[in-house]
């Protein structure tokens, strides 16, 4: 379990317990609130959405240490909305400005592969690998992914 407050990440187990604390330091430049959290579907990774930046974070959770911060373009706002695929292979973020970004994180360094508008609300499943559900626009929006998925 995973719980936001200010700056802070908070691991929980199911019995609420506290297993870790994410936070920013000399060597981790977290600068402004928690706005979102995804965990990858190995559970080897979590991202977690920055408002001061705006950015992402990657931690690895087998030692909990910070792995990553990713720039997110300007303009576009904080990313509140964060998914993972299920294949692990691409992190989906939706910002509070309705903008789309799609990192590969298949790699050490996440990279940008998409960037654009019609963003919101995510969700994904495993039936449907090579997509995205985006609430964008008061309508719910099937974005295909399959042409990202092998980057």
């Amino acid at each position: 379990l995973y719980c936001g407050a200010l700056s802070t990440l908070h691991v929980l187990t199911d019995g609420l317990q506290p297993v870790a604390c994410l936070r920013g330091g000399p060597r981790v430049p977290v600068f402004g609130s928690v706005c979102s959290v995804a965990e990858a579907h190995d559970g080897r990774r979590v991202f977690m959405g920055d408002v001061g930046g705006p950015s992402v974070h990657v931690w690895d959770t087998g030692t909990w240490s910070w792995l990553a911060r990713v720039e997110m373009g300007t303009g576009g706002g904080a990313g509140c909305y964060l998914a993972v695929a299920p294949h692990d292979r691409l992190l989906y973020v939706g910002t509070e400005w309705g903008r789309f970004y799609a990192y590969s994180i298949s790699r050490e360094a996440p990279q940008c592969v998409e960037d654009g508008g019609g963003g919101g609300a995510l969700a994904v499943h495993p039936s449907l690998p090579e997509h995205v559900v985006v609430l964008a626009q008061k309508r719910l929006l099937l974005r295909h992914t399959g042409h990202l998925s092998g980057i």
